[in-house]
């Protein structure tokens, strides 16, 4: 037992890495491969997209609630990039939703619905606007445990936690009709 806490121990030492914290050059080196490997942690997570595709969606959400009625399509493909990031689903084609196997069925009849001329009721909206706020919080509870601990890291090597960013903070969410008239939502406390 202890020859192999001996051997852990030795492997964790040799894991780390080895800077000179007195070398600015090292340091900001390091605080760059950080900040570097933390967008990847991003990009690799679908956290980037997601935080980018949520924001595209309020925005349109907004105009939608303005009475622009090409915001529909527009909180579609941005729904529908969330579960088909790779590129089937194109930008001022809703009719490409209909063809991803990625996109669910749900969204592609709201898809459907408005390829055959439609639009979307206050109800459909907000039931998306609940899917959109539910994957984007999912994904920022995924990648909190990793924003820490990078942001550590940063900190450590003297740089700014800042530097480290979550891309959820950026996105702003619009208030619900429950929200602006201050009620309760059904079954709350």
């Amino acid at each position: 037992v202890d020859k192999i806490r001996i051997e852990a121990t030795t492997q964790r030492k040799a894991e780390q890495p080895q800077i000179n914290l007195a070398d600015p050059t090292a340091v900001h080196t390091q605080q760059l491969k950080t900040i570097n490997q933390w967008e990847g942690v991003l990009k690799d997570s679908g956290a980037s997209e997601t935080a980018m595709r949520a924001q595209g969606f309020y925005v349109a959400y907004e105009q939608a609630k303005k009475g622009n009625a090409n915001a529909d399509g527009a909180m579609i493909y941005n729904l529908a990039k969330v579960y088909d990031p790779s590129g089937a689903v194109q930008a001022s084609d809703v009719s490409t939703v209909l063809g991803s196997r990625s996109v669910p069925d749900n969204i592609k009849m709201l898809a459907d619905k408005l390829v055959k001329g439609g639009t979307l009721t206050s109800k459909e909206r907000e039931n998306m606007k609940k899917i959109i706020d539910d994957v984007a919080a999912e994904r920022k509870r995924m990648i909190e445990p990793s924003l820490l601990t990078y942001r550590k890291i940063n900190k450590n090597l003297g740089g700014d936690e800042s530097a480290i960013n979550n891309p959820f903070d950026a996105v702003k969410q619009p208030k619900s009709l429950e929200e602006i008239l201050g009620l309760r939502p059904r079954g709350g406390n």
